[in-house]
């Protein structure tokens, strides 16, 4: 009996052990971000900032991020993912020492600066040397499931990280530490995210790389040539323009997000407690991502329109932040509201996220991948930059009701210009240059 063909979707035991190699990096990586999220803004709140400085310092991390996006994907393509990774992962480590000890509002923007630049090196590293692992091992798979599942992975290992981050503070009392609400309370989060992080790179510096560097392409990482590489790609593909301005849009919505949910939750809930809520609320936001990111997984080979989840995703996204905008000016309206809201937003973060990736993966060179990841990762912290200058200002004038307002009208026009602008089936995940029939 003839042994049938292999299925380009099913997954062998090599792939398997790329897969798991992957989630472990991504998982400690993740776990050691996220664990000081919970406790920033009111670590910055505590110290005395107001929102208008709070958005100076978000703005700030990216625009240095954005700043620094294409040029830094171009060292990544150059020199190695691995290596860039590392070293934005070193980087990182000093930002969150920073952010720990920093006294005052100049200090707090070093950190920023610190933590921008650590981003846009590590933006796209790790998951364009996966791309590239799976295409050799099986160029012909559907790469939405792949990226789904690392989704999920990489979300679970946030929930995690959220939880316990804003559960930490409650153990401060315990150390003799101060107070759950205090600036010492605080830290400790930032402490145990350094030492996580410290074991994260040494996982990631035994990774191999994908891809050897050559030295006309070492040469080739000079930011003007980066940058050709990156505008040249953007005016030749339309689809790739489309998604990079949807990534700017989403960017805006997820930032606005990171910086001015915690204010809406002091509003809430009494100070002293508020880090604990937000661990919560973010571990069920996490965890509402991966259960979206799961859902398209499984809808990965069933999807007659490839766009579609991203579609229904940012109109998930439109619908919770319009929920937050109604009662954000009734704080009596509760906590359950408030995270509702936010998981919906998530949730539907999730379900589109690997549809657009997959999507992006598709129309872009296997040797430019980490340059064009950092376009994309660009549009998104440019998206970021306007929305925490513009609605810090916004929220300090006239209340926070009217920032949400504002993200759900622009998760509604992402959906709209989706609708619009959604290929055919046959056009939505096809290779960079295929020609399509029909």
């Amino acid at each position: 009996m003839l042994t049938p063909p292999r299925r380009a979707h099913q997954i062998g035991p090599v792939e398997d052990a790329l897969a798991q190699t992957y989630h472990r990096s991504l998982a400690l990586r993740w776990l050691a971000t996220v664990l000081a999220m919970p406790v920033l803004v009111p670590l910055l709140l505590a110290r005395g900032l107001e929102l208008t400085q709070l958005g100076l310092i978000m703005a700030t991390f990216a625009a240095v991020t954005a700043a620094l996006e294409v040029p830094t994907g171009g060292f990544a393509d150059a020199f190695g993912r691995v290596r860039m990774t590392l070293v934005a992962d070193a980087l990182a480590l000093v930002s969150r020492l920073a952010f720990m000890l920093a006294p005052d509002l100049t200090g707090l923007l070093v950190a920023a600066v610190l933590g921008g630049v650590a981003r846009a090196l590590g933006s796209g590293s790790l998951e364009a040397w996966y791309v590239d692992a799976r295409r050799v091992r099986t160029p012909d798979e559907d790469l939405v499931g792949s990226l789904a599942r690392a989704g999920v992975v990489q979300s679970l290992a946030l929930a995690l990280g959220a939880l316990v981050g804003g559960a930490l503070p409650l153990a401060a009392p315990l150390l003799g530490l101060g107070e759950a609400g205090s600036v010492r309370a605080l830290q400790l989060a930032f402490a145990v995210s350094i030492a996580i992080g410290a074991v994260s790179l040494l996982v990631i510096a035994r990774l191999p790389e994908a891809r050897t560097s050559s030295p006309a392409k070492r040469r080739s990482a000079r930011p003007d040539l980066v940058a050709r590489v990156a505008v040249r790609a953007l005016c030749d593909e339309p689809g790739l323009r489309a998604l990079v301005l949807v990534g700017a849009a989403l960017g805006g919505v997820v930032m606005s997000f990171e910086a001015f949910y915690p204010a809406e939750l002091r509003a809430r809930w009494d100070g002293a407690g508020v880090s604990t809520v937000l661990g919560v609320i973010m571990a069920g936001g996490f965890g509402a991502t991966a259960l979206g990111q799961g859902w398209s997984a499984r809808r990965a080979t069933r999807a007659r329109w490839p766009l579609l989840p991203a579609i229904q995703g940012s109109a998930l996204m439109a619908v919770g932040t319009a929920l937050l905008a109604l009662t954000s000016a009734a704080p009596s309206a509760g906590l359950v509201v408030a995270a509702v809201a936010a998981w919906s937003t998530y949730l539907g973060l999730g379900y589109g996220a690997p549809s657009l990736a997959a999507a992006f993966h598709a129309r872009v060179d296997g040797a430019d991948r980490a340059t064009l990841l950092s376009v994309r990762s660009l549009a998104g912290y440019l998206g970021g930059v306007v929305a925490s200058l513009a609605f810090g200002s916004v929220a300090s004038a006239f209340g926070l009701a009217l920032v949400w307002a504002a993200v759900a009208s622009i998760a509604a026009a992402v959906t709209m210009g989706l609708l619009l602008w959604n290929p055919a089936p046959a056009a939505a995940l096809a290779p960079l240059g295929a020609k399509q029939v029909g």
